[in-house]
């Protein structure tokens, strides 16, 4: 601001913000406004910018569209069939224990992150850790699979777990995806079989296992991870950090409901709510002041946002 720009132009601005830091942002957009400055946003999370912008284009195919009157048509419609629902309380009889997490502590620099948590996950659960950044979420996860050792407690797990990181960069090793295919196959009990249903997994994201991850997009590179974690028959539990970053409202319904067709039980730390309660029959836990304690979802809006989007980009929820 030190140039006194007339146009400032913001690409993904809230990617990576919490609930609460989309709401200071609204804030600043608003006070931009109010000093005379031009806004443009460029977004896949576009839903709580719609407060603060006169206009609203559609990128698709190359060209730009001016969509402002569909956007607020859409977002005032009701939609009784936005996504497909999916009930994923899977167990039948008695929950089988896949994880479990007992007074679990950890620090740093001197002050407690984690204080005390207890967490239990079952086969085919799909389970959501809500909080806001610097609340602990990454840690706790890390906790649970491994990488990180608490100062006090203990993590049980009935088999392996697979970490999928907010920075997705991390995730990926090799020259080709081909190769990352591989190396996660390397120690499967049936490696001809994970190879190949990893290589149809490629083919139905439509992605050319010869190139490197890193030729993807972001959200290319994501949706491929998550679908690869699970890809080992030794794998029960899969955590992800953040998955939803960079995703527009669609693909994010679309990865939720690819999750339920692993057969895993998946617990993905978040710091948006649009998402808690979609599915239903999924849990969602709160973070907050090193406690993780049971929340209930008020419903999710998800599945509206999503029908807004689809009805925007002309694609299928």
């Amino acid at each position: 601001m030190i140039a006194d720009p007339e146009v400032i132009v913001f690409d993904e601005p809230l990617m990576w913000l919490d609930d609460k830091g989309v709401n200071e942002f609204l804030k600043l957009a608003e006070a931009l406004r109010f000093m005379g400055k031009t806004l443009v946003f460029m977004e896949h999370r576009f839903i709580p910018l719609l407060s603060v912008v006169d206009k609203v284009y559609v990128m698709r195919n190359g060209v730009l569209e001016d969509r402002t009157i569909d956007v607020y048509r859409l977002k005032h419609e009701t939609y009784s069939e936005a996504a497909t629902t999916y009930n994923v309380s899977m167990n039948k009889g008695d929950p089988v224990t896949v994880l479990k997490a007992e007074n679990v502590w950890y620090k740093v620099n001197g002050l407690n992150l984690l204080k005390g948590v207890d967490l239990t996950v079952s086969k085919g659960d799909l389970l959501y850790i809500y909080g806001e950044n610097g609340s602990g979420k990454t840690t706790l996860l890390r906790i649970l699979a491994g990488y990180l050792k608490p100062v006090k407690g203990r993590v049980w797990k009935s088999g392996e777990a697979v970490y999928v990181p907010q920075n997705i960069h991390m995730f990926y090793t090799e020259e080709s995806i081909t190769r990352e295919i591989e190396g996660i196959c390397r120690s499967s009990r049936s490696k001809r079989e994970c190879i190949e249903k990893g290589l149809r997994i490629t083919a139905r994201l439509n992605v050319d296992p010869s190139q490197p991850a890193f030729n993807l997009s972001h959200g290319q590179m994501v949706k491929l991870a998550v679908s690869l974690a699970g890809l080992r028959e030794e794998v029960d539990i899969v955590l992800l950090d953040e998955p939803f970053s960079g995703l527009t409202y669609v693909d994010r319904v679309k990865l939720v409901n690819s999750l339920m067709g692993l057969g895993k039980a998946v617990v993905m730390a978040v710091s948006s709510s649009d998402i808690l309660g979609y599915p239903p029959g999924s849990k969602t836990y709160r973070l907050e002041n090193g406690v993780l304690r049971r929340s209930e979802a008020q419903g999710s809006t998800l599945v509206s946002y999503a029908s807004i989007t689809a009805g925007l980009l002309g694609d299928a929820v």
